[in-house]
């Protein structure tokens, strides 16, 4: 504090006097007394402190995570924006990690696709089934009344109803099928996947054996082999499974849905030959049965139904469940890339490709030398009680012969021991348009008068 060690002087001339004379009740003429001194005291009681220049905004910038550092995308000097790649480390295993999350994410669309198909084939058959019942139950109640002329014609719509119902049983199994090349779909991603897995891991096995690198990295990487070649050959299998068609279940449900479809025309059929017939009694019969079967058939779609449902909502849950871990596994892949997180310039870049570098470590200082600000250094508490947010302050520098006026824009409000003083860091913005050769670290000496 240069400007307080001219203070001492003063303070030093004006006590010279009375230490010499000692202990005197009253001083002599020409000899400064205690009651001058103190009030020469006051006059100089003005806040005085040392402060450094520093940009508005700086940060060290580091990783979450550990890793070798494989990209340096910035210089010193570089000025960058908001989000612009500063630094990468090798992320061969988590970008492995994403291509099979993404790969899941695949197959889960794929299955989810396939329900939601499953499930509009039971819904088709539940409306079926109902316009079964009411035409069954409309059939019983024409055979019991009287005969009419009409019911030869309603007899007629039965039979064309029932053939509706063999096409739509028809397109059901079509529906199947459309389901299988989902499946296959799904599969093949998977299949993409662990082949890219199985040629990464092969690729480092490969460079281990071509550097003679043995021993534990050597297990390890032949372990890792052997199992992604053990997961290629399941995705394989799989596929396999999935181009062979849809299952015996499912081919068999289709199946099972032609047939009842194509008895409900044979039953319409014999329906319009008895009518024609005219056998009444035979029809009440007939028809009952035919009511009966048409509810079993509706109860069993609506079976199917839920069964659909259920199915489409464990599709659904896989989904999510594979989605979050895609998002997790590209927010760890994001994290191998230090972003800037305001605009400013690199100021200091003390790493190398190849460092393996800490969690937490700071690699980069990113400043922003737009404006600058002063910090002070030796500002003590007997001082800063007299300092408030938006007084003004006069300041001048060290290397430079100009001085300034400042705005306190700051008071910290935790102290620091310096020199054994109690001190609180005070934060000065200077003006916005200086065209002074400032540089970071810059003595500043800042005074303000009582």
């Amino acid at each position: 504090m240069r400007r307080k060690r001219n203070y001492w002087w003063l303070v030093g001339a004006l006590l010279l006097p009375i230490l010499m004379i000692g202990c005197q009740e009253e001083a002599p003429e020409g000899v400064v007394s205690s009651e001058q001194l103190l009030a020469a005291a006051a006059e100089v009681g003005s806040v005085t402190a040392e402060g450094q220049i520093v940009p508005i905004r700086h940060l060290q910038l580091s990783f979450e995570v550990g890793g070798e550092v494989v990209e340096l995308l910035v210089e010193e000097g570089d000025v960058v924006a908001v989000g612009t790649p500063l630094i990468r480390l090798k992320d061969t295993d988590v970008a492995l990690q994403v291509a099979q999350a993404a790969a899941g994410v695949a197959l889960a669309e794929a299955n989810l696709e396939a329900a939601t198909a499953t499930l509009e084939a039971a819904a088709a058959q539940v409306a079926q089934a109902e316009s079964g019942v009411t035409v069954a139950r409309a059939q019983l109640a024409l055979v019991q009344a009287e005969p009419r002329e009409e019911e030869s014609l309603v007899a007629e719509g039965n039979v064309t109803a029932a053939e509706a119902g063999v096409l739509q049983a028809l397109a059901g199994q079509q529906v199947v099928n459309e389901i299988s090349t989902a499946q296959v779909t799904g599969a093949q991603a998977q299949v993409a996947a662990a082949q890219q897995e199985v040629k990464v891991l092969q690729d480092q096995y490969d460079e281990l054996l071509r550097l003679e690198i043995l021993g534990t990295p050597e297990e390890q990487a032949r372990l890792a082999l052997a199992a992604a070649k053990a997961r290629l050959t399941a995705a394989e299998a799989a596929l396999a499974e999935a181009r062979r068609g849809a299952t015996a279940g499912q081919r068999q449900s289709a199946s099972a849905g032609i047939r009842l479809a194509e008895a409900q025309q044979t039953v319409a059929e014999a329906n319009l030959a008895l009518l024609l017939a005219d056998p009444r009694r035979e029809q009440v019969v007939v028809y009952e049965a035919g009511v009966s079967q048409a509810e079993a058939a509706l109860a069993q779609a609506q079976v199917g139904v839920l069964q659909a449902e259920t199915g489409v909502s464990q599709a659904e849950a896989a989904l999510v469940q594979a989605e979050t871990g895609l998002a997790t596994a590209e927010a760890a892949l994001a994290k191998l890339t230090l972003v800037a997180p305001f605009e400013g310039t690199v100021a200091a870049l003390p790493v190398e490709i190849g460092a393996v570098v800490l969690p937490g470590t700071p690699i980069l200082t990113l400043a922003d030398f737009r404006q600058w600000q002063v910090e002070t250094v030796d500002l003590t508490e007997l001082d800063v009680v007299d300092l408030a947010v938006g007084d003004t302050v006069d300041i001048s520098f060290d290397a430079i012969d100009d001085e300034l006026t400042a705005v306190i824009s700051a008071i910290g409000t935790v102290p620091q021991l310096v020199r054994g003083d109690v001190t609180y860091v005070v934060t000065l913005d200077l003006p916005a348009d200086l065209d002074l050769p400032l540089r970071w670290g810059m003595t500043v000496f800042v005074a303000r008068d009582a």
